[in-house]
């Protein structure tokens, strides 16, 4: 089973996603194989430092082995290296649907 997270500036499949990982304002999980769904507000978007290692650990907390996001800071790419959680790169331009289908048909870049 894998469970992916992609970062979204919605609640909704068809919002957008977000580029910025530690300060996305919501959070997608996915079950790939269930297609399960859960949104959840970044519990550290709003934090005034170390944004983007506080959502690494929340990623690690909720089991999470796929992430997809724009970028991620160099903080949180550290953290994420040491998690072994798997990072790949969508456009801001992509709704959260899109860039899960083009995950699901290997069509994304791995980037981390």
């Amino acid at each position: 089973m894998t469970k992916l997270m992609i970062t979204s500036t919605g609640e909704e499949l068809d919002s957008l996603v977000e580029i910025r990982f530690g300060r996305a304002p919501y959070f997608i999980f996915c079950n790939v194989e269930s297609g399960e769904q859960e949104c959840v507000p970044n519990p550290g978007k709003d934090a005034s430092g170390g944004a983007g290692v506080k959502a690494a650990q929340f990623l690690v907390d909720k089991g999470v082995e796929v992430l997809i996001t724009g970028k991620v800071g160099p903080h949180a790419e550290s953290a994420l290296k040491e998690t072994g959680i798997k990072v790949y790169g969508a456009d801001s331009s992509m709704r959260v649907k899109e860039a899960l289908d083009n995950f699901s048909q290997g069509n994304l870049k791995q980037i981390l």
